[in-house]
This record gives C-alpha cells, sequence and structure tokens, in this order.
C-alpha cells in the first residue's frame, strides 16, 4: 500500500494481479483513508493491543515530526496531532499529512473501534481540527511476521529471518539485496542455526523476572525479558512440516511494541522455499478456505531457505 502526494492510496492487489488506485473525494480537512497493521509485518486490516499501525489519509497534519527515540515513553501527540482509538489516546511514532504511525492502546477492548486523528494548529490558538470516524476491527491477537518487499525473490516473500550470531539474512543462495538491504550477506539456514524472527500483533506478555504475570510498561522501550501469554508454534514445511523449538518469544528488548522470536532451525528437507507458518493459540497464520465461503483467498504464504 502506498499513498502519493496527492492523497491518492495505491493498493498492490497480489491474487488479482492488478493495483487498485483509491481517489480521495474531499481534502479539505484532516481525512482518514483507512487504516492497517505495520505495512512490512502483513498489513492486516485488524489491528492488535500494544501493536504498531498505519493510518493513511489525506491533510492528516500539516507538516512530518518523529518520536525521538532517545525518549524512554511514546508521547500521546506529536507535531500538534493525536489519535483517537475507541476513546483511547494512541501513542505516536511518526506523523505526516498522509500517514500517521501509532501504537494501539493496550486497554483497548476487542471488536469495532472507531478512529480519529486530531490536529492543532496551534498551541496559540489551540485550535484543533478532527478528522472523519474511520472503523477498525480490534482483536487481542492480529500476529503478522516481519518480511518487507525487498525480501521477495522469484515472486515469493520471504521472512525476515536473521542469523542470531549476527552473520547477516537467511535468504537462497543469489539472492540480491538492495536499498537498505544492500551489502548484508545471506545464506540459507541449516537445522540447528539460531534465527531470529520479528513481529507486531503477538498480544499480552508476562515479565518473566517478576512474581505472577505482571505486564511491561504501556508504551515504553522494554527493558526486561518477558514470554508471550499465549501459546506460540513455528512450523518449517508447512503441513505436516517440524516444529521449531524456541528460545525466546516475546516482546523485543530496546524496542515498542515489536515482538522477537528466536528460534532453533529444525530438521527438515533442504529446499530454498520452505514455507513457514505458525499458530498463536486459535490463530492460524494460513488458515484453511471454508467450502461455505466461496471466493475465498488464503494470505499468501511467508518463505524461508533451508539448506543441508
Amino acid at each position: 500500500i502506498a499513498v502519493d502526494v496527492n492523497g491518492k492510496i495505491f493498493v498492490a492487489d497480489t491474487q488479482n494481479n492488478v493495483i487498485r488506485m483509491l481517489t480521495p473525494t474531499n481534502c479539505s480537512s484532516a481525512f482518514v483513508l483507512g487504516a492497517v497493521s505495520a505495512g512490512e509485518f502483513g498489513a492486516m486490516t485488524t489491528v492488535a493491543p500494544g501493536s504498531w499501525m498505519e493510518i493513511y489519509g489525506c491533510d492528516l497534519t500539516t507538516g512530518n515530526a518523529t518520536w525521538d527515540s532517545q525518549s524512554p515513553t511514546l508521547p500521546k501527540s506529536l507535531g500538534g496531532t493525536s489519535v483517537s482509538i475507541g476513546g483511547f489516546s494512541a501513542y505516536l511514532s511518526y506523523v505526516s499529512p498522509t500517514q500517521v504511525n501509532a501504537l494501539v492502546p493496550a486497554g483497548i477492548p476487542a471488536g469495532a473501534q472507531t478512529l480519529y486523528v486530531f490536529s492543532s494548529t496551534g498551541a496559540s490558538t489551540g485550535f484543533t481540527t478532527s478528522s472523519n470516524g474511520f472503523v477498525i476491527n480490534v482483536a487481542q491477537v492480529s500476529p503478522g511476521l516481519w518480511s518487507p518487499p525487498e525480501l521477495k525473490f522469484g515472486g515469493k516473500q520471504y521472512v525476515g529471518a536473521l542469523f542470531k550470531d549476527g552473520s547477516g539474512l537467511v535468504l537462497p543462495p543469489g539472492a540480491i539485496l538492495t536499498g537498505d538491504f544492500a551489502g548484508i550477506p545471506s545464506r540459507p539456514a541449516l537445522p540447528g542455526d539460531v534465527i531470529v524472527l520479528y513481529g507486531v500483533g503477538f498480544g499480552p506478555v508476562c515479565n518473566t523476572a517478576s512474581a505472577g504475570c505482571t505486564s511491561p510498561p504501556d508504551a515504553q522501550v522494554i527493558q526486561q525479558s518477558n514470554t508471550l501469554q499465549t501459546t506460540l508454534d513455528i512450523i518449517f514445511g508447512g503441513s505436516g512440516g517440524a516444529q521449531a523449538d524456541l528460545t525466546y518469544a516475546g516482546l523485543a528488548l530496546n524496542s515498542v511494541g515489536v515482538y522477537e522470536i528466536d528460534l532453533v532451525v529444525p530438521e527438515v528437507p533442504a529446499s530454498n522455499v520452505t514455507t513457514l507458518t505458525f499458530t498463536l493459540g486459535t490463530f492460524l497464520s494460513s488458515p484453511p478456505c471454508s467450502p461455505i465461503l466461496p471466493g475465498c483467498v488464503p494470505p499468501p504464504p511467508l518463505y524461508i531457505a533451508v539448506a543441508n
């Protein structure tokens, strides 16, 4: 998904081999046109508390502003802009006229919630404009793994997996990396390698060093190891494949709203197009289509390269 300087939204529809263009009818004031979970993590239309989302529109604010990452807590107002979701104030990391990146408040209940973007034209006047109300769906979990478009090769989207020892990315031989990934070494994983995945929307966690289950403070940089409250299984090779042993699954240290999953690559047949799926409680990353739902299109699979 992309937005141009005029507020037009372009959506790449892979299954239908088209690019859809949405043109706003009125941008005389702040107008929300769409909202999804973080784009490089699946851009899903359902978002989860405590995870990142992207809000697209036009005239959302008068300029650009970015959270100062030296601050340990995300702000609720940035560049004179704030976001309300179901009456809860969201936390912000970036605002611009066409895009706002927000962290969904941890306490927001599941279900349909109305989102508003508020933009102040100046503290001296106190004048604030509100966008239209845009309805989004909130669920306790809405997980997606980091899989940036730069890691798409041969028409197949590879998950953004890194070797735990810092030696590079897990990719098939001959993968040519460009942009921000240029120069990063890569190779297929071997059974027994420890690799790292990143995600959003994996739900609540418990601090591992605390008695009982205490959660980290909302919207603060994570300083303490923690673990997911919901059971997570990572499968290599699809149905009938091998389950990986997880060595860590929780919010990533020194970050906000991003989950880290460390795992040991299981013994599977060598293949540069090994499918990678997961279950999080009852959530399936690749749910089967029901015969009573004609036209069902399952989400595209993620791949990882495994050698022997």
